[in-house]
């Protein structure tokens, strides 16, 4: 059949079918006036006229002119009069978009409009690659061909598989989202900030995403985001070294934390050795008494003294100590001095002395040792 009455041809005239993964969205060229209350009107469903197959019955019950709520399954053929209705494919299936520079063969794609993204940061361009995955439920579809078919509503109807109202969709939707992001958090950051927060930026960006889709009941299956690739090879070279120095300092920062530590663990430690030789002093002064606590003790700083195996002179101690030389009588008067917390030895006091013979203690007491001191033969 050739070009007839009003542009009619056999296509027109052929049954409509609605393939796997889509969804026929039915815009009726007859009925009543379309409210004009809302943007991107859909007219109400009206039951009984058979999918569209009875126009009568839709007129009869008011059916309005325009894009309808009701939809044509898929996988299903119908027999529609061209001059009463136009068919119009919406995928319902998952689809992959992708921002990339699109060949001219791409230019029926529903992301014909999505190009590669560049990210200008501190005068540096970066690329990178994004990929989409959405998937449009049927009962979407009549208002997105409402709000973006740019759909008329005169002349001959039939089957159109017209990506319009999906590439307008996904660009002005979609496309926006994604670049109004990148703009955004490319102001606010420092080329190193923006690489070093890769996966901050994949979350907020799949959040944003998954947030305007969902206005309009849109699902999202998935968002890839790539690597991002500076165009100017100069500034890995840069990226390099600032990451080298960045992680050098922050070994160095580890470092004078580990020595703070250390110090502040062997502070501790000093502390507690002298709270456990303290407890130990007190007690040996509670149980023998002060004075016979500070002869044990200098009799303890003797023995440490590189002093002669045999001393003459009958045993008394003043023979012993006028060979020691100068510098050690007066290291053990300091260290005497320490034992007596500081207070001067009286000169006046009688010598003591050791000897073979010494008091006996009183069993019932445990009072300092009486009587004479001298070394023993």
């Amino acid at each position: 059949m050739t070009a007839s009455r009003d542009g009619l041809t056999e296509a027109h005239l052929q049954d409509v079918s609605i393939e796997e993964g889509c969804t026929g969205v039915v815009i009726t060229l007859d009925g009543a006036e379309p409210r004009q209350d809302t943007t991107g009107t859909v007219a109400p469903r009206v039951e009984g006229h058979g999918s569209f197959r009875r126009p009568w019955v839709f007129l009869a019950k008011g059916g309005e002119r325009g894009i309808q709520e009701e939809t044509l399954g898929e996988g299903t053929t119908y027999s529609l009069n061209p001059w009463f209705v136009r068919v119009m494919l919406i995928p319902t299936r998952v689809l992959y978009l992708t921002w990339h520079n699109k060949r001219e063969s791409e230019s029926d794609n529903y992301d014909a409009d999505l190009g590669q993204i560049t990210v200008n940061v501190q005068g540096f361009d970066l690329d990178v690659d994004l990929t989409q995955n959405l998937q449009i439920p049927r009962g979407v579809a009549p208002r997105l061909v409402s709000q973006f078919g740019g759909v008329r509503t005169s002349g001959l109807g039939g089957l159109v598989d017209d990506p319009t109202p999906m590439q307008r969709f996904v660009r002005n939707v979609l496309g926006n989202t994604v670049a109004g992001y990148f703009n955004e958090i490319a102001v606010t950051s420092s080329v190193l900030e923006f690489l070093g927060t890769y996966q901050d930026i994949r979350k907020d960006l799949t959040d944003q995403v998954t947030h305007a889709l969902e206005k309009w009941g849109v699902g999202m299956q998935g968002t890839a985001l790539g690597r991002f690739i500076p165009r100017d090879p100069s500034l890995l070279e840069k990226l390099k070294e600032k990451f080298a120095e960045q992680a050098r300092l922050a070994n160095l920062e580890v470092g004078v934390e580990q020595a703070k530590l250390k110090d502040l663990i062997d502070t501790y430690e000093a502390l507690a050795e002298a709270r456990r030789v303290g407890l130990e002093l007190q007690k040996e002064v509670e149980l023998l008494g002060r004075e016979n606590v500070t002869l044990i003790r200098v009799v303890g700083e003797f023995a440490k003294f590189d002093v002669p195996q045999y001393v003459g002179g009958g045993g008394d101690i003043s023979e012993y100590v006028q060979m020691l030389p100068l510098t050690v009588k007066q290291d053990l008067l300091a260290r005497l001095r320490n034992l007596h917390g500081g207070r001067p030895v009286d000169p006046g006091q009688e010598r003591p002395v050791l000897t073979k013979e010494s008091d006996a203690m009183d069993d019932d007491t445990d009072d300092t040792i009486d009587g004479d001191v001298r070394l023993v033969d």
